[in-house]
Parts: C-alpha cells; structure tokens; sequence
C-alpha cells in the first residue's frame, strides 16, 4: 500500500509515497468523510467509521509537528461494523487544538483496518492531560503497510 522510495528526493533520504492509501476504499465505506474538513480551536468530534470487512480496527492522529497518537488500538469488528470514536455516551469527543503561538493547524486522522492485531505498544494512548511525543509518522507507515486505510485531513482555525 505504501511505497517506499530510497535517496529520494536526495540521496540518504528514505521517501514514503503515501498517494495511494487514499485511493484504498476496499476495506472502508468511510464515515470518516461525515467529519467536517474546518474546526475551530477547541471544538469537539468524532471519527465515525463503517468497515466493509472483519479485522482488526486501529485509528491515529498524526499533528502536522509529525507527532503520531494512538486512538484505537486492535478493535476487533465484523464486517459492516459501525464504529464511534471515542464513545459519545461516554466523551465529548476529539479536541481540535491550535499548538500556542499558530493561528491555525492541521491534522490527519488515519484509521487502518488489519487482518492480525498489530504491536503499538511504542504509541501512547491520547490523553489530554498528556503532552505526547510518540513515534514520528514514517515509523506508522511501516507497522501499517499492509493494513487497508483511510485518512481524512482536519484543517483547525
């Protein structure tokens, strides 16, 4: 799903062509499109999910800093699951925060659907109390390549 391109754009870079995880609609009929693409600083939401296939359900935000925070982790579904994330009975939801000193930022929220469970034991769990500094992106891509995904991108204003 993702390809990997050595000593691009220079050489000694390692290049992740991610253009096609967002082509990737096998797995999903993707609730993650129901998100709004704006928020404003300090709104709430959810990711809303519907997977067409049985597996195992893992979701991520990834900060435009580069800081990757697991949101879910190995969830087992049955195909034509509807999944919401985190539980509204329980949750107001995601906060969507401007990082200080910015006037805006964005966001990507990954969810990846996995035929096994996967080991992200190295990502913390999102805790608002927390200031996080997990794994960089390029370390998900490689534990998820072979996953089937969906991303969808929040700009926060």
């Amino acid at each position: 799903v993702i390809r990997k391109v050595e000593n691009f754009p220079k050489p000694g870079i390692l290049y992740y062509d991610i253009t096609s995880i967002f082509m990737d609609s096998d797995a999903f009929q993707f609730c993650i499109d129901e998100m709004k693409n704006i928020y404003k600083n300090n709104e709430y939401y959810f990711i809303k999910i519907k997977a067409k296939k049985s597996g195992y359900l893992n979701a991520f935000q990834v900060y435009q800093s580069g800081e990757t925070v697991l949101l879910l982790s190995n969830k087992k579904i049955k195909s034509n699951e509807n999944i919401i994330y985190p539980n509204p009975k329980l949750y107001e939801g995601i906060e969507a925060i401007i990082p200080k000193n910015q006037d805006k930022t964005k966001d990507l929220t990954i969810v990846a659907l996995c035929k096994d469970k996967k080991d992200f034991s190295l990502f913390d769990k999102i805790d608002i109390n927390i200031k996080n500094s997990s794994l960089l992106f390029g370390e998900l891509l490689d534990i998820i390549d072979d996953c089937k995904i969906s991303t969808k991108i929040l700009t926060i204003k």
